[in-house]
């Protein structure tokens, strides 16, 4: 069963300052109410000359000297640098990178652009907000691409770039799909008479299922009582998982297999013998359930990434910022005196290594990218906060069109 994370206990001993390190689990749309990214002023550093003999042919390796960061000289250097440069531009705000080229990265480079800040983001991927293909040159997506009636942050920011009614269809009615075919249609509830929720749902989608029976379909709203409950006994319902919880409920077989087993994986990523109950009634209860008009959704019009996106991308690049695919992130430059970020090492598509100066990181990546982040950057891995997050479990989930 998989676990709600906790907070994590404060430890004693040198810590990795929060204002410095912003460690951005952005991959939640809903999540991300403002952004950030800019400048093509933020200059990359390359290794030290004297340091050469200590490096790769190819450039700085990170397992060289920018690890052991010998060329201490160069570091003195590039703070010197950042003084400087906020004296002579007076007003000018700081310089930020984002690790992480998806909507969360490009929403915060966005933000942090539209502030003033000087940003540069760095992605892996070598397109960072296009269109990406698989081996075989095929059109993927990730992760699930509705925009629901509570994503307010995400139709603000699609209004501001002018894009919001060519990007997204109107509020639009779904269908849901198991192995036997079509089973239930999800009205526009912004469009039904209005009813205490989740009463409202209940009645409005109950005569949409187009197979189940009428016991079967009523056997949902034995539900009821844990939806209010849960919060009240939190730990009885985490310790036990969502398919006990409506076998225990009475939850007729037949709607659990054709229709809420099938929604759960679809929606979750997950088999409902593995997932909270707690923590399914608690998503639920956002997504669905805490407003008549929650599921209310929109679609993309196409690929995101040429609908959203590249849009945002330009915008960014518009205002100064600089968004770089194929940019690895290999690690993290701490000051040993103060505890400030001075930069980020990253390898680049020649094969080298750069250092991009910076006031502030943010790591906008899913729980799988900061895993590995975690583990190569020496930085991160000494940090309780995230030698936490390897005990967090995350579903790849790829959108097919």
């Amino acid at each position: 069963m998989q676990e709600t994370p906790q907070q994590p206990p404060r430890s004693p001993g040198k810590k990795l300052r929060a204002g410095n390190i912003l460690c951005g689990l952005l991959a939640c749309l809903p999540t991300c109410a403002s952004f950030l990214v800019p400048p093509s002023s933020t200059k990359a550093l390359g290794c030290c000359h004297a340091a050469a003999a200590a490096c790769s042919p190819r450039g700085c390796s990170p397992r060289g000297c920018c690890r052991d960061y010998k060329h201490r000289a160069l570091l003195v250097q590039l703070r010197a640098q950042q003084q400087a440069a906020r004296q002579e531009a007076g007003t000018r705000r700081g310089s930020v990178v984002v690790v992480g080229g998806g909507f969360a990265g490009l929403g915060a480079a966005y933000h942090l652009t539209g502030q003033g800040y000087n940003v540069t983001l760095l992605d892996a991927s070598p397109n960072p907000g296009g269109i990406i293909k698989d081996a075989k040159g095929n059109n993927i997506e990730a992760g699930v691409k509705g925009f629901w009636f509570q994503y307010g942050n995400i139709f603000r920011l699609l209004s501001e770039l002018g894009i919001k009614d060519s990007a997204l269809t109107p509020w639009s009615r779904s269908s849901f799909f198991s192995s036997n075919g079509r089973e239930v249609d999800s009205v526009v509830f912004q469009e039904q008479l209005r009813l205490p929720t989740p009463l409202g749902q209940f009645v409005h989608t109950l005569p949409t299922f187009t197979r189940l029976s009428v016991s079967d379909r009523l056997s949902l709203w034995r539900l009821g009582f844990a939806l209010v409950d849960y919060q009240s006994d939190y730990e009885k319902y985490d310790s036990m998982s969502v398919a006990d919880l409506m076998k225990s409920n009475g939850v007729s077989p037949q709607l659990y297999k054709d229709f809420l087993e099938p929604l759960l994986l679809a929606m979750l990523m997950a088999p409902p013998e593995s997932l909270s109950a707690a923590a399914i009634i608690g998503t639920f209860d956002f997504l669905a359930l805490g407003h008549q008009a929650n599921f209310d959704v929109k679609w993309c019009r196409g690929p995101i990434g040429e609908k959203i996106l590249t849009p945002l991308v330009e915008t960014i690049m518009r205002r100064g910022g600089s968004v770089l695919g194929a940019h690895r992130m290999e690690e993290l430059v701490i000051s040993e005196e103060s505890g400030q970020v001075m930069g980020v090492v990253a390898s680049t598509p020649a094969g080298s290594t750069r250092l991009f100066e910076c006031d502030a990181v943010i790591l906008a990546v899913g729980v799988k990218a900061l895993q590995t982040l975690t583990r190569k950057v020496p930085a991160l891995g000494k940090s309780e906060q995230f030698r936490r997050v390897m005990n967090l479990r995350a579903s790849d989930c790829v959108a097919v069109r």
